[in-house]
């Protein structure tokens, strides 16, 4: 079962790697550009390096090494290691949680109901 875990997390990590020269980019932008993406490749909105992976694969892995830290309530661990990712500049970081860090103050549920509230959402959504 690890190594299915350690797996998923690879495989999400590679194709975060292969979309993030695209991402924002329509279908037709992404044919008109680069025809079929077949390697990974620099560039994009935010300028990755390439084999740079975006706020996706930061935040997973985030909230995996929560639940691995308390796995019967991994809230604040998860919230903990959120922080941490906050604190190292990332090149992006998604309007759903940006809006819920200015949100936190001590409580991550009020926080995720206040953005749900302020963004009429509760999933992620693009700043584009």
């Amino acid at each position: 079962m690890l190594d299915k875990m350690k797996g998923g997390l690879i495989g999400f990590a590679v194709g975060d790697e292969m979309g993030v020269a695209t991402e924002f980019m329509s279908p037709e932008e992404i044919k008109e550009q680069y025809g079929v993406v077949k390697e990974i490749l620099s560039g994009g909105v935010f300028g990755f390096e390439c084999g740079e992976t975006s706020d996706d694969t930061a935040m997973t892995i985030a909230v995996a090494k929560g639940i691995l830290a308390n796995s019967t309530d991994p809230i604040e661990d998860i919230g903990k290691e959120f922080l941490k990712w906050k604190a190292t500049n990332p090149k992006d970081i998604g309007i759903t949680i940006a809006t819920t860090f200015r949100h936190y103050h001590r409580d991550w549920f009020k926080a995720a109901e206040l953005t749900h509230h302020r963004l009429e959402q509760s999933g992620g959504k693009a700043l584009s």
